[in-house]
């Protein structure tokens, strides 16, 4: 059987944080990553040997993956399979977060504050779907062991 492919379209460095728990999951599926940098803003030092990534639009399409993942606003219509985004920041106050931009077949939201407006604008245009999934990039805060301070014997300083 084939393995599912995925494309994730990044555009600024801060995606990488946000995409990479994804992408171990993808892969412990066996599940197939490309990363498709778009524009100059990417450090691709930042990628690691067995990291997958094309600058060509066309390679991207023969890539030909079932869903794209975004942590940004936009994404062209000729990247092939569904159109993901993934929320990348966590203020939601700001002018046009909740703009409709007719390249989205799901936002997955981080919370409250965006599901509940998204899932009424869903309902409003009846095209795309919400799911809140939270935030990725924050995982790790709440995955990590905790630490544990020594006990301070003397007097500070």
């Amino acid at each position: 059987m084939a393995k599912a492919k995925y494309l994730f379209f990044i555009a600024d460095n801060y995606c990488f944080e946000i995409l990479r728990p994804l992408q171990r999951l993808i892969e412990s599926e066996d599940g197939e990553v490309w990363w498709f940098v778009f524009g100059e803003n990417v450090h691709c030092g930042t990628f690691s040997d067995d990291e997958t990534y094309t600058k060509d639009p066309e390679a991207a399409i023969r890539f030909n993956p079932i869903a794209s993942f975004v942590p940004g606003n936009l994404i062209p219509s000729f990247i092939p399979g569904l159109k993901v985004q993934v929320f990348h920041g966590l203020e939601w106050k700001k002018k046009g977060h909740f703009d409709i931009r007719d390249c989205f077949d799901l936002y997955c939201t981080q919370g409250d504050a965006t599901t509940t407006r998204f899932k009424q604008l869903a309902a409003e245009h009846g095209y795309f779907d919400v799911v809140e999934t939270g935030w990725p990039k924050l995982d790790g805060l709440f995955t990590s062991p905790a630490y544990h301070w020594n006990e301070q014997t003397s007097d500070p300083v």
